[in-house]
């Protein structure tokens, strides 16, 4: 959902994506001047302070119909959007591919989405409900104690009926279950910074916190999120402290995958062999893909040249892989590029980092330059194309060409996914910050 909070944010308002690139017309550019031929119609979140969800046509990047910024709920159709005003908040479900709006209601109280990967998070994995944030702040009571608050409410996406949730203290939300039941929540504790998190589950139902069953109370900060059915799966890191000698104790960087049972409140870990320690922003290249069967989970990190297969329901590592091309390198320019301006080099987490071919045979994957195609059934992967800075791709539905937004120039591009020649790019146009869908025309 770039959730993907760093455990030291504010609650429900965590920075839950990298920073947007500054993008710069000087900047070195992997667009083509040639037209994109095809008929498929693509879905971009553009703007800036107040975004829109705008549908173009690829080949000449027209824009067929403009809707209000929202959550994309796991149908790929409704968007789920709210409206301020004042002391209540309207909330309407369009249909994404006709722009209808099939619903809304208006809701007492001021709500917002809840952020997440350069896009919303928040709904269940069947899209029947949604955490929607309401606020966190801090009071002073009249004894002077310094207090923290957090509201939530869990939205029924058929109804449109919000059930409210106060809590003292501060906290962020990981997942719901798909009846609404259960909110998967971090607490901070203290509420100032900094603090101890503590992972805690909210019952709708009786009212009432408690403690989740399992591996974990805490995971640490965690990245990414995707739901397989009851499922939710998260990238974790965390440390873990050694004691090789009586006078030597050693800090060690953890990778975990974390899977949350949303029906039973149970958390699971899974410690990932993560050959290489993982630093700064390399922890933000990881990628979760389900297969198309829901049986499996691609868990991918090309900084890190790993390629993971897990069993969903065993949470076992059946397969991996590496990624070892060492061409795929940075190169020297980029390598001086990031000396020159270190703060934009660090921050290119990626938004979509990884799809999945419609025939689920093929996932690729974004590189810190170019692209990775992994042949699935073989577990092997190869460099589909070592040119072009990228931040997010989707795919085609005939799973013909790969769609990727520039990093530097903002330009959408399309990208042959049996040859990885560049196939051409759209017009230049409003700044986009992500793909949020293709469909054919």
């Amino acid at each position: 959902m770039r959730k993907l909070g760093l455990g030291v944010a504010l609650a429900f308002v965590l920075t839950c994506a990298p920073t947007a690139l500054p993008r710069s017309d000087s900047g070195p550019s992997s667009a083509s001047s040639e037209p994109i031929k095809t008929t498929d119609l693509i879905t971009l979140r553009e703007g800036g302070q107040q975004p829109a969800l705008v549908v173009r046509k690829v080949a000449t990047a027209e824009a067929v119909r403009t809707l209000p910024d929202g959550l994309l709920l796991s149908d790929g159709v409704t968007v789920l959007a709210l409206e301020p005003g004042g002391a209540s908040t309207l909330v309407k479900k369009f249909d994404r591919r006709t722009g209808q709006m099939s619903s809304s209601q208006r809701l007492e109280g001021t709500w917002q989405l809840y952020p997440g990967n350069n896009s919303f998070s928040g709904s269940s994995a069947n899209g029947s409900h949604a955490v929607l944030f309401g606020s966190s702040y801090n009071f002073t009571d009249q004894s002077g104690k310094w207090t923290a608050r957090t509201t939530f409410g869990v939205l029924d996406v058929a109804s449109l009926s919000i059930e409210p949730v106060q809590l003292d203290g501060r906290y962020a939300l990981h997942a719901v279950s798909n009846d609404g039941r259960f909110v998967f929540l971090d607490e901070y504790t203290p509420p100032q910074l900094p603090a101890n998190v503590q992972l805690r589950v909210y019952d709708m139902t009786r009212h009432k916190l408690d403690e989740p069953s399992g591996d974990a109370r805490s995971i640490g900060d965690s990245y990414r999120r995707t739901y397989i059915g009851s499922f939710a799966f998260e990238i974790a890191t965390a440390t873990e402290t050694l004691h090789p000698s009586p006078d030597m104790t050693q800090i060690m960087p953890v990778t975990k995958l974390v899977r949350f049972d949303l029906s039973s409140r149970t958390v699971q870990v899974f410690r990932l062999p993560v050959e290489r320690m993982l630093s700064g922003e390399d922890v933000l290249a990881w990628s979760l893909v389900p297969s198309r069967d829901q049986k499996l989970l691609y868990v991918v990190n090309p900084a890190a040249g790993a390629i993971y297969e897990i069993d969903v329901a065993s949470l076992e590592l059946r397969r991996s892989a590496r990624m070892t091309d060492a061409k795929s390198q940075q190169g020297l320019l980029d390598a001086l590029l990031a000396h020159v301006h270190p703060v934009a080099d660090g921050k290119m987490g990626f938004g979509t980092g990884a799809v999945l071919s419609p025939d689920g045979a093929t996932l690729y994957v974004l590189a810190a330059q170019g692209m990775w195609s992994i042949d699935l059934a073989a577990m092997k992967a190869k460099m589909l194309t070592r040119d072009g800075g990228y931040e997010t791709l989707a795919i085609s539905p005939d799973g013909a060409r790969l769609y990727v937004l520039g990093r530097q120039d903002g330009v959408i591009s399309a990208i042959d996914t049996q040859s990885g020649k560049l196939l051409g790019s759209m017009a230049r146009i409003a700044f986009p910050s992500e793909i949020v869908a293709v469909d054919a025309g």
